[in-house]
């Protein structure tokens, strides 16, 4: 079965359910937050039956979202992230005056980013509008960079992870030279470990000069401590650029960027350049 989402940009993107043909999803879950997954009209999608001694939270799961149900509450340590491919989210924050939206999400949008970084969730989210979305378990990204570096050295994939099943895979294309090394734009205590215990490089994204030489010296001191040497993991700052012959325009273009992911992508990265 194939659905259309709407992407931004407003083009449609036809997508087959990820339960059905990525291989990403370990089963259809039910509702999260409890209650059954009711099929919509033409609902043919397959249930997959849970592997044999898995837990639930473990697998990327295609769930059903219903308007009113709660996604996850402000300081609490979420372990999954939610990527929509319908429906509407808010993000809230308590203020004294009530409940203030920080954020609405529609298709193609993400929630949840703090549990990749391991902290605690500042906002609160909650369904406002009937969709269906893919939960994310944070352990994924290890096992990706397992199978990314298996694949692209040439070898045969047989892995069973807690996230990720593979048997028998092989690009058609050899690889002409070494596995390419993988960076990780990474930002919290979780995805930083993840970066000394296996990553190659290290991209931070706005992150204040000022600070950058003590981030420096905590991934030498935690690549030691993972048995690597000091310096496996290459640091690549990315620099935002504006080329032009006005100086003031090409700031404004820069100040714009920034400005949209200090404000709109959540308070990750107000709180890292902070």
């Amino acid at each position: 079965m194939v659905n259309r989402f709407s992407y931004r940009g407003g083009a449609p993107h036809a997508a087959v359910a990820l339960c059905q043909r990525c291989g990403m999803c370990a089963w259809e879950a039910p509702a999260v937050g409890g209650g059954p997954a009711v099929p919509g009209p033409g609902d043919e999608r397959e249930r997959l039956p849970a592997p044999a001694g898995s837990a639930e939270r473990s697998f990327v799961l295609a769930v059903r979202l219903r308007a009113g149900q709660a996604l996850y509450g402000a300081g609490q340590t979420g372990d999954a992230v939610f990527v929509l491919h319908r429906g509407l989210v808010k993000e809230t924050l308590e203020a004294d005056e009530g409940e203030r939206v920080v954020r609405l999400i529609g298709a193609a949008g993400v929630t949840g980013l703090a549990a990749f970084l391991g902290e605690p969730h500042r906002h609160s989210a909650r369904v406002v509008g009937d969709g269906e979305a893919c939960r994310v378990p944070v352990t994924r990204l290890r096992e990706i960079i397992q199978v990314v570096r298996s694949a692209t050295a040439g070898e045969e994939v047989n892995f069973k992870g807690r996230t990720i099943a593979m048997q028998g895979f092989r690009l058609r294309l050899a690889p002409r030279q070494a596995p390419p090394p993988i960076y990780l734009a990474a930002l919290g205590d979780a995805s930083m470990k993840v970066l000394t215990d296996v990553g190659d490089g290290w991209i931070p994204y706005l992150t204040p000069a000022r600070g950058l030489e003590a981030r420096i010296a905590d991934i030498r001191a935690a690549c030691k401590a993972a048995g690597r040497p000091e310096n496996a993991v290459t640091i690549a700052p990315l620099v935002e650029t504006a080329c032009s012959h006005d100086r003031e325009a090409a700031r404004t273009v820069v100040r714009r960027h920034i400005a949209m992911y200090l404000g709109a992508m959540g308070p990750h990265y107000r709180g890292f350049v902070s």
